[in-house]
């Protein structure tokens, strides 16, 4: 849950914390996250076949996807950062019965990319990157690359706009979605919801992450899940 300039960083952190609303969204899958975190388990499964591994992730939110994921594969260390201290108190909560050693952080994600610390073998990011322009995205990967121990991989769950369409076609198509279809959400606070997505979501396409991470020096993108406008995708950095 991240952004780029200090106003709108703000405004990603207050919305989430109106955490009843972000929750409710989620009680209701209205983004599909059962079916994509499903798909990050899988390919977690498949890229560590039994090894244990390490996770940073990128604005972690409260966890309630990932965490049960993660309880069924050998983690031996987590690693989760958000802008939002709700979310990070939700975290601690959510964490609290892991068989690993959890360390959360309130912070910006590019932070946590910068500091020193030991290689990691997965960077983690669910439903974050999209608030990020273009250039911040391909600046992470880079710096991601540089976190990643060799064999490691970044791997993301997001919204994404198709090919040739323009940032406000698709909030307009977007939000119009959420708004004919969210019925399960009270009038302010899907109001809410779409002034966010409409002052803070920059998402990218899937060819300008592809490009991007090879220019970072990753193995080429592969697409797991697509869901409408979500998706699981990841990047191995070359052994």
């Amino acid at each position: 849950m991240e952004s780029s300039d200090p106003a709108t960083r703000e405004t990603v952190r207050g919305f989430f914390d109106l955490w009843s609303v972000y929750d409710r969204v989620l009680d209701l899958d209205y983004m599909s996250h059962n079916d994509l975190y499903a798909a990050v388990g899988r390919v977690l499964a498949a890229h560590f076949a039994n090894r244990s591994f390490s996770v940073l992730d990128l604005g972690c939110g409260s966890g309630r996807h990932l965490a049960p994921v993660l309880a069924t594969l050998p983690v031996h260390r987590y690693e989760g950062h958000d802008l939002s201290g709700v979310a990070i108190e939700h975290a601690r909560s959510t964490f609290a019965s892991s068989k690993f050693p959890v360390r959360l952080c309130t912070g910006d994600l590019r932070d946590s990319l910068t500091a020193e610390g030991p290689p990691v073998d997965v960077v983690f990011s669910g439903f974050t990157l999209h608030h990020l322009m273009t250039e911040e995205r391909a600046s992470v990967l880079e710096n991601v690359q540089r976190r990643l121990a060799p064999g490691g991989l970044v791997l993301w769950v997001d919204s994404c706009r198709e090919e040739g369409q323009s940032r406000a076609a698709w909030l307009d198509a977007y939000c119009g979605w959420i708004e004919a279809e969210w019925r399960g959400i009270p009038p302010e606070g899907l109001a809410a919801i779409v002034d966010h997505i409409r002052e803070c979501d920059q998402p990218g396409t899937v060819r300008e992450y592809s490009e991007a991470a090879v220019r970072a020096g990753f193995a080429p993108m592969r697409e797991h899940l697509r869901r409408g406008w979500h998706g699981v995708w990841s990047c191995v950095r070359p052994g």
